[in-house]
């Protein structure tokens, strides 16, 4: 496999029956990665036992071709008839040629890329030596590479790009994802412009402000922006599948730019970000929010936090206590400016996560597409002020020294950002079980050693600050059951059968099997060139979204944070979805659901 720019650079070698699998791999192979292959072939080849992770197109040519594979996306291409060949020899290789075509009295010929230019065709009658400028582009045809017959093409006629040719019934059409991107963020902007509302915290940021929404209408337009933003990013995903390529500068920048929007505006979807400033104000004032509750501390705090959290001590780590307890010492007896604090905050982790995958992803693109101009990340993880976003920072962090780790001290960081990660929400275990099983797998125990000590290190560090039963609320979290889960069902059940605790007992057995189980199944689904250090995190992260008896839209962050490292379009698809139908379900504001 090798780059060229001139007829003089090609060598073309064999007769027939090439195995496209060998080309693929090479292509694949190389350090500049492509993102589309583009295969001219008969249909008979062999292909890729598993979809590569990358866009395939086939020009199959003749209408009698067979179809290749379904995630092959395939273009047929006119019948060819080959006519003659001059090959021409140098050094023992065959250079300078191609295979020509015979359709309608005019010779075909495909000649190699030039500056950026695809494909060029040159034409010619077979009733001439000369060439011909004046063929229509329907008569020309794309050459076949099951014969040995060449011609030389020292001279061009008419031209047309690669490109042109084979997205002609493939182009991507991603104007309707974007604007639906768009509206999108902007509804969810409209529900937090007009706060307070079911949708949004009680109490509005006091700038931006438009009239009041009612109940019903916030959460209609809620359901809308969820929806359309899904559509909307499920559409510019499948784009660049099929050969989008907008400017990941532009797409970051496009990002920042709604993340600014919605940063400044009440939180929408949660009332998390009350709990948090809640959390804070009590470690400010010198309490312990791992003992002390929000309906203790009273006042204006207080009166923002959800019912369903008022008696619940702080869930949150160590570092996740620090970031509130800073944003309530600038807001100090303005619950308002508290918020305002940890929104713009956690805005600005989002777009470092953003810029951070922007200069590390094998794909810039997907990575923004995935992360920063990803709709559904905006209006409900950005919009509604979730740590999650922390976590997810620390975990793209870990992974790439995890990637690029030759020296000890190097095992040594990854864990303590772990460690860091897990003093944000302990459930950032998962990165550290990731990252440390495939070191396990390929034997190397000190380097696991040194990431596991690191780790539980770093975490027994940050506990110290409070004490042991800061844990304790974990535990009494850890028996809660939402909807959508398979879990509220065998919840129903299995109280009648097995009392209170003993389907408590039950469900905390088996969801961690079913999470392995469903880790499997789609490791097995992630392609074998990602690296496992990657993988791992990703299935864990994403199967422990599907079987955690607890399950909540914004907890996706780390897995969306990790599937924009690597390509993947199905799985990615998958967690879109799981995504949307978690945000349907848990939209409310923290005021509980009408329906």
């Amino acid at each position: 496999m090798s780059r060229v720019a001139a007829t003089g650079q090609l060598a073309l070698g064999g007769s027939g029956g090439p195995d496209m699998r060998a080309g693929t791999q090479a292509a694949l192979a190389t350090p500049d990665r492509p993102g589309t292959v583009v295969v001219r072939t008969d249909g008979l080849t062999p292909w890729p036992d598993e979809n590569p992770s990358c866009r395939i197109i086939a020009a199959l040519i003749g209408t009698a071709a067979p179809r290749p594979r379904s995630w092959v996306e395939a273009v047929r291409m006119p019948t060819c008839t080959v006519i003659s060949r001059y090959p021409e020899s140098e050094g023992g290789q065959r250079r300078g040629c191609w295979f020509v075509a015979y359709r309608d009295d005019v010779a075909a010929a495909a000649v190699v890329p030039g500056s950026g230019e695809g494909y060029e065709f040159a034409a010619r009658s077979s009733r001439s030596s000369s060439l011909r400028a004046d063929v229509p582009t329907s008569q020309r045809a794309i050459l076949t590479t099951s014969n040995s017959e060449w011609v030389r093409c020292s001279a061009y006629g008419n031209r047309t790009t690669l490109s042109s040719v084979l997205t002609a019934g493939v182009r991507p059409r991603p104007r309707a994802a974007v604007w639906l991107s768009a509206v999108g963020i902007a509804l969810f902007g409209l529900v937090g412009a007009s706060a307070p509302n079911h949708n949004t915290l009680r109490a509005p940021i006091p700038w931006l402000r438009l009239p009041v929404m009612s109940g019903t209408v916030s959460e209609v337009v809620t359901s809308a922006a969820i929806v359309l933003s899904c559509l909307g990013a499920l559409g510019m995903i499948s784009a660049h599948a099929r050969g989008w390529r907008p400017n990941p500068r532009l797409l970051f920048a496009t990002g920042a730019l709604a993340v600014l929007l919605v940063a400044d505006l009440t939180p929408v979807g949660s009332s998390d970000t009350a709990s948090y400033a809640a959390y804070g104000r009590i470690a400010a004032l010198g309490g312990d929010p791992y003992v002390t509750i929000p309906a203790q501390l009273g006042g204006a705090y207080a009166h923002l936090v959800s019912d369903a959290w008022q008696r619940t001590p702080s869930v949150y780590g160590p570092v996740a206590t620090w970031w509130q307890a800073a944003a309530a010492l600038l807001g100090d007896d303005r619950p308002w400016l508290t918020i305002w604090a940890l929104m713009l905050a956690n805005g600005a982790v989002f777009l470092g996560t953003g810029w951070l995958l922007l200069r590390t992803a094998d794909d810039p693109v997907r990575a923004g597409l995935l992360w920063t101009a990803n709709p559904l990340l905006i209006g409900v993880l950005v919009a509604g002020g979730h740590l999650d976003t922390l976590v997810a920072c620390l975990a793209v962090c870990a992974i790439q020294v995890a990637r690029r780790a030759t020296r000890w001290h190097h095992d040594l960081l990854v864990g303590v950002l772990v460690g860091l990660a897990c003093g944000v929400k302990i459930s950032a275990a998962l990165l550290g079980a990731g990252l440390a099983w495939p070191l396990v797998r390929a034997g190397a125990w000190w380097r696991t050693a040194r990431l596991t000590c690191s780790a539980v290190l770093t975490l027994a560090v940050l506990y110290c600050a409070y004490g042991l039963h800061a844990l304790a609320p974990l535990s009494a979290a850890s028996h809660l059951v939402s909807t959508p889960s398979l879990w509220a069902a065998f919840d129903d059940v299995g109280v009648a059968l097995l009392g209170h605790r003993g389907t408590e007992t039950a469900i905390g057995l088996l969801w961690p099997v079913l999470m392995l189980t469903l880790a499997w199944t789609l490791y097995r689904r992630v392609p074998a060139d990602v690296p496992a250090a990657v993988a791992v995190p990703f299935v864990l992260a994403f199967a422990w979204i599907l079987a955690a008896p607890w399950s909540m839209p914004w907890y996706t962050a780390l897995a969306f944070a990790l599937a924009a490292l690597f390509r993947e379009r199905r799985l990615t698809g998958y967690l879109v979805v799981t995504f949307a139908v978690l945000a349907l379900f848990h939209n409310s504001g923290g005021h509980g659901w009408t329906w």
